[in-house]
């Protein structure tokens, strides 16, 4: 039984075995260990090694309306296209170093560069699995970026501290991590996909994503992607990740402008 929560500390959490009742993934069961005090729900069990299973079919460019094919943007692509806008908004000629983090098989960032007023792009991921020149390992710890992009990345933690120290090691003092992921809402888990997806080992709230952000002297604002008025639904989220109040400043600019965030 775990005794704490991984992402507010408390001792105050249940495990509660949970069978999924949505017609996809009907019957599937977990034991999930749900924090009473932040809302934070663990699915330890539910583990998927993509580094030794590979990718499948499913997670191609070719059969995914999200994973990029490099020809027509998708989900990273946009996320860029919107942190680079609201990073620009700080003033400064430089153009902004982007590292997608988590990259599997998107090819979004080859659009990065040809079309964005971008700097470097670089890819982070559990391998190389693209053969990039330019990729940084997920330990490295020597390099950092203004925009930090992970999209679908943060539900597959399976160790909160290290992996968001990991992931927030990534960008300098002033930039911008933006990750998108699916935010619980209160609805009830057996009537939900996401949290038995495979791999989805961490679905969050609000409380239980500022009380990590706390442990780490960030801030996180959460905006409405335009996806999630469609397939992906109502609690898709994207996760804006910052230090600098300059940076939170051009965000709510940002939003002044746009009603929903870009995406595919």
């Amino acid at each position: 039984m775990t005794t704490q929560c991984a992402a507010c500390g408390t001792d105050d959490v249940v495990e509660e075995p949970v069978t999924c009742v949505a017609r996809k993934l009907q019957g599937r069961t977990f034991d999930f260990v749900i924090c009473k005090a932040c809302g934070f729900i663990a699915n330890p069990t539910n583990l998927h090694n993509y580094l030794d299973a590979g990718f499948g079919t499913a997670s191609r460019p070719e059969s995914s309306t999200r994973t990029g094919d490099g020809i027509t943007p998708r989900r990273e692509y946009r996320i860029a296209e919107m942190g680079v806008d609201i990073l620009g908004r700080l003033g400064g000629d430089r153009p902004a170093d982007v590292l997608v983090f988590g990259s599997g098989l998107s090819h979004d960032h080859v659009l990065m560069k040809q079309r964005l007023p971008v700097g470097r792009v670089a890819l982070s991921d559990m391998a190389n699995f693209q053969e990039t020149d330019d990729f940084v390992p997920l330990a490295a710890r020597d390099q950092q970026f203004d925009l930090v992009i992970a999209s679908e990345v943060v539900e597959h933690f399976t160790s909160l501290d290290e992996d968001f120290e990991n992931l927030f090691s990534k960008v300098n003092a002033g930039g911008l991590v933006v990750a998108s992921t699916n935010i619980h809402d209160g609805t009830p888990l057996q009537r939900l996909l996401y949290p038995f997806l495979s791999g989805h080992t961490a679905y969050y709230t609000g409380r239980s994503l500022q009380a990590i952000c706390r442990r780490f002297g960030l801030r996180v604002d959460f905006r409405t992607p335009a996806a999630a008025l469609g397939e992906p639904g109502p609690r898709k989220r994207y996760l804006l990740f910052y230090r600098d109040p300059a940076v939170g400043e051009c965000i709510s600019q940002y939003f002044a402008d746009h009603h929903l965030a870009p995406s595919e």
